[in-house]
């Protein structure tokens, strides 16, 4: 909401036009209304771009077009969603923080995709997921668990890629020699 100004007269007090007090909300307020025009002018489309663009360098990066993608302190939901770039990409994510969970689910179910990909809350103790059975990890700068238990989940030829300034760190999981 922007501020009503009221203008004083400032006859015989030696201030300028550009010395009067209320000049500085009105910059204020024409700060606000570029921002708001800026905002207004960007299409939603745009906007919703950036996840699935950052889906992809991840998916690209990680050379992974199919299987279980876990997704580690997922936020809001948004690139969780994207990851879910093709119908062969199933995606979970985890998250401690309750609010992120729900709206995590919520921006996935209003993309239309919940089942193929979900969200559930995490202690972070462990991963609840079978030995071998993930085939991509994504995690920021700080996964929030040891690197032993990601690996441990990992299937042989699984990727994970954790965030380190702003590049992906790519760790492979070997395969188990004969």
């Amino acid at each position: 909401m922007l501020a009503t100004v009221h203008r004083k007269s400032h006859a015989g007090t030696g201030l300028g036009p550009r010395d009067r007090p209320d000049r500085e909300i009105d910059t204020m307020n024409t700060r606000h209304l570029v921002t708001l025009a800026i905002l207004l002018a960007t299409p939603a489309a745009t906007i919703a771009a950036a996840p699935a663009a950052k889906a992809e360098t991840i998916l690209s990066t990680a050379g992974v077009d199919g299987g279980l993608v876990l997704h580690l302190r997922c936020g809001d939901g948004t690139l969780t969603a994207a990851l879910r770039a093709n119908p062969r990409l199933v995606v979970r994510g985890l998250d401690a923080d309750q609010e992120n969970i729900a709206t995590a689910r919520k921006h996935i179910r209003a993309a239309g995709i919940y089942g193929p990909a979900a969200v559930r809350q995490w202690d972070g103790d462990y991963l609840p997921y079978a030995a071998d059975m993930v085939d991509l990890v994504v995690a920021g700068s700080d996964p929030g668990i040891d690197e032993k238990e990601i690996l441990r989940v990992l299937a042989p030829r699984g990727v994970y890629l954790k965030r380190e300034a702003n590049e992906w760190k790519k760790t492979v999981k070997p395969r188990p020699k004969d």
